[in-house]
């Protein structure tokens, strides 16, 4: 028996567009991004796909993503997981900043390590700090400090891993049809941990708004193959 899991990246935003980090700061899809989720929606359905339920961010570009992708197939009653442990990477200080922002500010050599090495630690924003994700109202059911105050990949990757062994593998594992709409960086989170890859390999993984990535797993969730619906 083989078992299917399909992801799909979120759709763009202005923001995205202007090359800034959004992370988690809470940005409604563009037009763009609302095309881009209902043409990976429309590839789905032409591809014969139906799922059991999705999972996803607790974003709003997340949760738009996915409403436009299920509005194409006709599946609006499907239910659906929302977490944190879903979105993209915290960037801390960096929030909301762009490219030639960050590099204005710290230096176009620290912007590249930010952004290639999976281990550097961008600039944190302290628990009391109103930008904290802690005082967003999303976030209130958690401890403040199991909240990120701003993640290197590592740190992201390890913190989508217990969703992923305790609330998507299982679902998968008793074959359930499952859908995830994720963001880059937790999207590669998840590919590193069903192909068993560490985070180097990833990390570089060209990721394209509004393809759905299939995934097929052994009977014992061992990687098999994936490939992208176009």
């Amino acid at each position: 028996m083989m078992n299917e899991i399909v992801l799909v990246c979120s759709g763009s935003t202005d923001e995205t567009n202007e090359n800034r980090l959004v992370g988690w700061k809470d940005i409604p899809l563009s037009l763009q991004g609302i095309a881009e989720s209902r043409e990976a929606g429309k590839l789905l359905r032409e591809g014969g796909y139906v799922f059991d339920l999705a999972f996803t961010s607790v974003l709003t570009r997340g949760i738009q993503s996915l409403w436009y992708i299920l509005d194409e197939m006709n599946l609006h009653w499907l239910k659906v997981n929302k977490n944190w442990r879903l979105n993209g990477r915290y960037y801390g200080q960096l929030e909301g900043m762009s490219e030639s922002q960050i590099i204005e500010v710290y230096g176009a050599e620290q912007w590249k390590r930010w952004m290639n090495d999976y281990k550097a630690f961008v600039p944190k924003v302290e628990i009391e700090d109103p930008q904290h994700p802690s005082h967003d109202q999303r976030y209130y059911d958690l401890i403040p400090e199991e909240l990120p105050q701003g993640e290197n990949l590592v740190e992201t990757f390890s913190r989508v891993f217990p969703h992923w062994e305790n609330k998507i593998k299982p679902m998968v594992a008793i074959d359930r049809k499952v859908l995830v709409v994720g963001h880059h960086n937790s999207i590669r989170a998840l590919m590193s941990m069903m192909e068993n890859l560490p985070i180097e390999a990833v990390v570089e993984r060209e990721i394209t708004r509004g393809v759905p990535m299939i995934y097929t797993l052994n009977d014992d969730l061992t990687f098999l193959s994936s490939r992208k619906l176009v």
